[in-house]
């Protein structure tokens, strides 16, 4: 059994694209022990491949003598040896060494316990501190998807060689989180099907802003067709408008929250973002706005309609510019290709598209115009 902690330190968008890289890691090498470290440990909620495994316990066999010497009664031992042993394991008093055919425990010096060798051993757990994704660098080249460098990066650190089985994120809800009232539901007494939208973005990237008007266009063209839900963070840097004519969970979803809501809905829209990923996880639609900021052989999924400029543009006439609208550290990241406050790549893509794009995955009939 090999125990490793991955220390994971991303967005948590980002996360969810790495946790099929995890079910793999764990399927195809049952014997190693995951633990994540995360700053969004509901991405990995009831996920069986990241649940460390009830351990065997080995037989313990006390050594008499050395306890005597470290201080213990060795009558209270005898009656509760396997108990001590577990209590100075915890606190890491216990190292152990392999000899003569048996495991022995080792505290101050003195062999204090000992079992046989067919019994699991106590390991340290190995930490690699901040998983990375550097195979971004070579986005517009490798014809890679997202997923597919955290593939890479594990390979390396871990001296494996992990084969990808999907794009797709692994995400698990128990029976019961699936067999409750959505939140939809719940708050608005709303039973019908519904499409989830986020129209924001973060102060880091606000290049990836289509903007509030467009995305109050699509709203009122689907008016009659479609039900929106709004949905997105308020707070960290995330900026959001009420759109009219949808109902409003804006600030009223934590991150679990907002994953069973991925769950229950039809499809979703919005940017290159969090909902972009959850809707790949439970293979729904998803229509994104992307413009020309990242490649689209980076970021699509098979269920999601990319809406991209890219070989349009000198500035992304084939890798993504990967701008985000900022000047940081002394690094000029604005765009030089601006139509009014806006990228002329995201000025580009029209209302009516974007709706159309929607009403075609509904099979509606008739003019959206």
């Amino acid at each position: 059994m090999r125990k490793i902690t991955l220390d994971i330190g991303f967005s948590p968008g980002d996360i969810v694209v790495f946790t099929r890289a995890i079910r793999d890691l764990c399927e195809q090498y049952p014997d190693y022990d995951v633990e994540i470290k995360t700053c969004c440990p509901e991405i990995f909620q009831n996920n069986p491949y990241v649940k460390k495994p009830k351990a065997q316990e080995p037989e313990v066999i006390p050594i008499a003598d050395n306890l005597t010497k470290d201080g213990y009664d060795i009558a209270e031992v005898a009656t509760n040896a396997q108990s001590l042993f577990r209590e100075l394991v915890r606190e890491s008093k216990l190292s152990a060494e392999f000899k003569d055919g048996n495991w022995y425990y080792k505290k101050n010096g003195l062999d204090l316990f000992y079992c046989k060798q067919k019994k699991q051993p106590v390991f340290e757990r190995e930490t690699f501190p901040q998983v990375q994704y550097e195979d971004i660098h070579q986005s517009g080249d490798s014809i890679k998807h997202f997923s597919s460098a955290f593939y890479t990066e594990l390979n390396q650190k871990l001296g494996v060689k992990i084969k990808q089985t999907s794009l797709l994120p692994d995400l698990h809800l128990s029976e019961e989180e699936k067999g409750w009232v959505n939140q939809v539901e719940q708050v608005f007494n709303y039973k019908g099907k519904f499409w989830l939208i986020c129209s924001g973005y973060k102060s880091d990237f606000p290049l990836k802003n289509w903007g509030h008007d467009n995305w109050q266009k699509v709203v009122d063209l689907l008016n009659d067709k479609v039900q929106f839900v709004q949905v997105g963070q308020i707070t960290g840097g995330h900026t959001h408008e009420p759109l009219k004519g949808t109902l409003n969970l804006l600030g009223k979803t934590d991150l679990r929250q907002l994953i069973r809501l991925t769950y229950h809905a039809e499809g979703g829209c919005g940017h290159v973002s969090l909902l972009h990923h959850l809707m790949a996880a439970w293979q729904k639609p998803m229509v994104t706005v992307a413009g020309g900021r990242e490649p689209r052989v980076w970021e699509q999924y098979p269920h999601g309609r990319y809406m991209d400029t890219l070989g349009q543009l000198y500035c992304c006439a084939y890798n993504g510019c990967w701008l985000d609208g900022r000047i940081k550290d002394g690094e000029n990241k604005m765009c030089e290709n601006m139509v009014g406050n806006r990228p002329r790549c995201m000025q580009m893509i029209k209302p009516e598209r974007v709706a159309e794009e929607i009403a075609n995955y509904q099979y509606f009939e008739g003019d959206i115009s």
